[in-house]
């Protein structure tokens, strides 16, 4: 634990003061790292870098050769693999920011977690009633529940018929006690319950920018843990997810079946339009690498929404 506390002081002390209140990402925090030993002049450096850091030398110089082979292929078959983030301080600007947890949000997805958030609570002051974040730990963060492992006939069949009655009886018990322990005591029973490691940067955090994350990997021990995790911008969920349906009476707009949000009906059937064109522009970029759809209106208006977290700036 003392070393666990010590390397989350260093992630902090990396990111800088505002720096995890800006990302509110592991996977951020990784690539900031990453900038910042690239950045160091010969060897001797990089190690004393990453030992001040908490950070593994040897998987940082394999991630680096691993860009350079990606850079490489990429470059052969016609795309342009040249990176225009690689000086001091773009990482943690609010366009890249919002930009690279979109592409996170694409390539992580469906591993979406929902923060809910307890009753509000209000704290008295001479200005009046003020409201109060809530402690960390009362904070709930939901993923959609995976179906259940079961038996099947070929294993009941070759098992021995006391093993297998034993197994099932056992499996089903302990199910059932899961069940009890993480499913959400609400509408959604679909949900279940995780809890963030204590080693991502976000363990600690009270408030998110938006109530959705997206995750890596999960891990079962005392509880069903989540590792690294990013919040993410509503529309890169809305731009980047499952299939979204519109509820029009209601005003409810759902990306695959669970996650909702509310928004007048013509948001979300302008979202699936963007998707659309969206699509047509990254086939047309697959089919011939050197042409350039950056300056799209299509790709312009997406990255207005994303940055600007549904709010056109810079107009």
């Amino acid at each position: 634990p003392d070393k666990r506390d010590e390397a989350n002081e260093a992630k902090k002390a990396l990111l800088g003061g505002e720096g995890v209140e800006v990302t509110q990402s592991d996977h951020l925090c990784l690539l900031y790292a990453y900038e910042k030993w690239a950045e160091c002049e010969g060897e001797r450096e990089r190690r004393s870098f990453a030992e001040k850091y908490f950070l593994h030398f040897q998987a940082l110089s394999e991630m680096r050769d691993l860009r350079r082979d990606l850079r490489r292929t990429l470059e052969e078959i016609g795309f342009d693999g040249r990176s225009s983030a690689r000086h001091e301080g773009r990482v943690l600007s609010r366009e890249s920011v919002a930009l690279v947890k979109s592409a996170l949000c694409a390539g992580l997805y469906p591993n979406v977690i929902s923060v809910l958030k307890p009753l509000q609570k209000f704290a008295e002051t001479a200005g009046g009633a003020v409201a109060r974040a809530p402690e960390a730990h009362q904070l709930r963060m939901m993923v959609q529940r995976q179906p259940e492992p079961h038996l099947e006939a070929s294993e009941l069949a070759e098992a021995d018929e006391h093993s297998a009655l034993s197994k099932l009886a056992e499996q089903l018990k302990e199910q059932q006690a899961e069940r009890e322990r993480s499913t959400y005591k609400g509408k959604n029973t679909s949900l279940e319950r995780v809890f963030l490691h204590p080693s991502s940067i976000n363990f600690h955090q009270r408030e998110y920018n938006t109530p959705w994350m997206v995750y890596r990997e999960k891990v079962k021990t005392s509880k069903v843990f989540i590792r690294d995790c990013s919040v993410v911008p509503t529309y890169a969920i809305l731009m980047f997810g499952g299939d979204i349906t519109v509820q029009h009476e209601k005003g409810i707009v759902t990306v695959d079946g669970w996650i909702k949000f509310r928004a007048q009906a013509r948001v979300g059937v302008l979202v699936r339009e963007l998707r659309k064109l969206l699509d047509r522009l990254l086939e047309k970029k697959i089919s011939d690498p050197r042409l350039d759809i950056a300056s799209t209106d299509v790709l312009a208006g997406i990255k207005k929404l994303i940055v600007g977290s549904g709010f056109v700036i810079g107009s």
